[in-house]
């Protein structure tokens, strides 16, 4: 693209990052959290899922509970 320079890098050659001892523990420390909170979220998701294809087993069940005289008039209750 014509007119169009890159861009200069936001940290110079010259220029270093420092990461100190307290700002990797507070990291370490968050990432624990995020994961721990990750782990309760999943188990809960998890419990949901099976909460819900039991539900749907119950009710699955019921319909063909419910379907299963049809099948018949009630008239032929003698066949």
């Amino acid at each position: 693209i014509k007119g169009t320079r890159a861009k200069a890098n936001p940290l110079a050659e010259s220029e270093k990052m420092v990461v100190e001892t307290d700002d990797f523990k507070s990291f370490v420390k968050t990432m624990e959290a995020l994961i721990e909170k990750h782990g309760e979220e999943r188990k809960n998701f998890l419990k949901l899922v099976d909460t819900l294809q039991e539900r749907i087993f119950v009710l699955e069940n019921q319909l063909n509970l419910l379907k299963a005289p049809t099948t018949k008039k009630w008239f032929e209750f003698w066949r």
